[in-house]
């Protein structure tokens, strides 16, 4: 077991954040803490609004996968949370232990846990349970929705533009152009939803510092005009794969795609 300084101070209660709340239930959190602790060290589940969730109108359940895809899960994910209660600190922090920072199967979806004063206040409870005799086996994997009319488009486009022995002016600015509407279109949905605190209480909220944590990759500052970066333009084992699981559009992709575009202008 790792060292209690690795944590913070554990609690006796545990939040589940960060889930994808149309598929995850609280019999779900159960069943995942029993299989860790046992049902006699859990007390209850409760599926809370958060402070943000409290201000948010129609976040129920999407009709249909459309609707899902289209739809506010970044908004759904900041809304709820689960709170688990333990019998002792001891159990919190082997759960805690156990499963922060894993996946739920192959689902995407990653534990992000916190420790929390028991008495924190909370929105509405939403839904309460005491034991895992309600727990239905699922998918998790049901919601993996089929991709937008947008990233189809955006996939065609960069697999054309670094497959080609020359770059595509054309098709620099068809990427790009789709890239921007998309960029443009979550913007404003998720810009907010990212200041704002899930609970209002004191600093024991806040995620336990692990001591074996590494920055996040969108830390690095990356600047694709650094000297290092130039094979980027010219070099063709460089080339870009944006079908593979693990591809992520993101600005710094962008600006590469820019600074092409403008050194293949000025070589004409």
């Amino acid at each position: 077991m790792k060292k209690e300084a690795d944590f913070g101070e554990p609690t006796q209660t545990v939040a589940f954040l960060n889930m994808n709340w149309n598929v995850v239930d609280a019999s779900d959190i159960y069943k995942l803490c029993e299989d860790v602790v046992g049902s006699e060290n859990i007390k209850e589940v409760k599926i809370v609004k958060t402070k943000f969730g409290e201000k948010q109108r129609d976040i129920g359940k999407f009709k249909d996968e459309k609707e899902f895809k289209t739809g506010k899960l970044e908004i759904i994910k900041q809304s709820y949370a689960a709170l688990v209660s333990f019998s002792t600190k001891e159990t919190a922090l082997k759960v805690y232990s156990e499963l922060d920072s894993t996946e739920l199967e192959n689902s995407g979806m990653f534990f992000d846990l916190r420790f929390v004063d028991s008495n924190i206040k909370t929105g509405e409870i939403v839904e309460q349970v005491e034991s895992g005799e309600n727990f239905v086996e699922k998918d998790y994997n049901k919601f993996e929705m089929e991709e937008s009319k947008e990233e189809k488009q955006r996939k065609i486009l960069l697999e054309k533009l670094f497959n080609s022995k020359s770059t595509d002016r054309g098709l620099l600015n068809q990427l790009i152009s789709v890239s921007d509407n998309e960029d443009d279109a979550i913007e404003d949905e998720t810009l907010e939803v990212k200041k704002k605190m899930l609970f209002e209480g004191d600093k024991k909220e806040e995620k336990p510092v692990k001591k074996e944590d590494k920055p996040k990759d969108n830390a690095f500052v990356f600047d694709h005009l650094d000297p290092r970066f130039a094979q980027l333009y010219t070099d063709g084992d460089f080339t870009i794969d944006p079908t593979h699981p693990e591809y992520q559009k993101n600005n710094k992709l962008k600006n590469i795609i820019n600074e092409k575009r403008k050194r293949f202008e000025t070589e004409d």
